[in-house]
Order: C-alpha cells, then structure tokens, then sequence
C-alpha cells in the first residue's frame, strides 16, 4: 500500500508541474506561435497564468478597477510588513527602503504610458519587451530557453513568473 502511495503521489506532482521540468524555448514557440513562422510576435505572445495570480492581483488591485497603482502596492506591502511584525519577526528599516526602491524603480518601468497604475496590458508589452533581447519585435526558442545564472541555477529565462527552479 505504501508503494502504491507513494507511485501516486509522485504522479500528482508531475502531472501539476510541481517537479516538471520548465518548457523549452521551441515548445513554448509551439505553444504560441499562431502563423507558423517559429516566431512570436507581441500579437501572439501571452502572459503566464500562474495558479495564484487571480489571488494575488485581487490583493494587489484592492479597488477592483483592473489596474494596480504604487499606492495600491504600498499598502499591500504594509499588510504583509503587519502581518511579519504581529508573528514576532525581525523588520530591518534598512532592508524595507531597499525592497520600495527596487519596488518603485520596477513600477516606473511597467508603468508604459506613466499614468501610474499598471494595466494588464502594460504587465504584457513590459514582458515582452524585456525577453525580446535583440530588440527585433519577436521572441525566438532562443530567447525563450531556460537559462543558468552565474551560480549554475536553472532560470526561467526571460520568461516572467516563477524565476528560479
């Protein structure tokens, strides 16, 4: 029974993607590329649906209006900060300061047209444009390609969502 188990649950883990191994490049060119030229243009391209995005943009997007604004981060970001604190957890001011100015430097650069909120379509054309290295409007199994970084770690690319493996 034991082994019947443990069979089963490695078999859940795999069919979920929870030990899958990240697609390559050419299958994810498979995957979207609508018109066959083993390309992918930004019409073509989609962003990933992680399981927990709905959860996580419902929390971001706090007034439901389908666009996330630095205050609308700031406020989640202090959520999470009270939340630590209330578990008795060290909060490093130094630390803090450091996180909200990546934060913002990372907003101001999805922010496309600088209305300061963040569309769907602002997280979309940001993706693109930071995977499309050479810059030539299309994304290739190249550049889509798992990658390591300079520890020997799997990356997910340029891909956005889960970065590391």
């Amino acid at each position: 029974m034991k082994m019947k188990l443990t069979a089963l649950t490695f078999a859940c883990m795999f069919s979920h993607g929870v030990l899958a191994h990240p697609p390559s490049g050419e299958e994810v060119v498979a995957k979207l590329d609508q018109n066959g030229d083993k390309l992918i243009s930004l019409d073509e391209f989609k962003l990933p649906e992680p399981r927990h995005q709905g959860r996580h943009a419902r929390h971001l997007d706090s007034n439901q209006d389908g666009a996330i604004s630095m205050e609308e981060m700031n406020a989640r970001m202090e959520q999470r900060l009270a939340k630590a604190e209330a578990k008795g957890r060290d909060i490093d001011p130094e630390k803090i300061a450091k996180h909200q100015s990546r934060m913002a430097e990372r907003f101001s650069k999805q922010d496309l047209d600088g209305d300061g909120q963040i569309t769907r379509d602002e997280m979309r054309l940001a993706a693109f444009t930071r995977m499309d290295e050479n810059q030539d409007g299309f994304l290739s199994a190249e550049e889509l390609k798992p990658r390591r970084d300079s520890r020997g770690m799997k990356r997910q690319g340029n891909r956005p969502g889960k970065r590391w493996r």
